[in-house]
């Protein structure tokens, strides 16, 4: 009966802690996996349309230039609201003779 006890609580620790590792190892493998597949059908792709694969990355780096560009635009119009609410406000404290 005492052996049986064991077993249980060998089973349960086994359960516990050791099939949650088994399952993040095997889902890393798979993910490992996955990767190494896609960079072997973009390595393919690069040799069997070298003139498309040239264009797809131009077009990347074309969206990834407007997409800088626009987000520069947007700091550089807070910036300018900022500093046009900074001068109402000080505008306004000499017509009120603040300052």
């Amino acid at each position: 009966m005492l052996a049986d006890f064991g077993n249980v609580c060998l089973f349960w620790i086994f359960i516990l802690f050791g099939l949650p590792a088994a399952i993040k190892g095997i889902s890393a493998w798979l993910d490992h996996r996955k990767a190494v597949k896609q960079a072997e059908a973009l390595e393919k792709f690069k040799r069997e349309n070298p003139e498309l694969w040239r264009q797809q990355e131009l077009l990347k780096l074309e969206k990834e230039r407007l997409e800088v560009q626009t987000r520069l635009a947007q700091e550089e119009a807070s910036r300018e609201s900022a500093r046009r609410n900074v001068g109402l406000i000080v505008g306004i404290g000499q017509g009120l003779g603040w300052w």
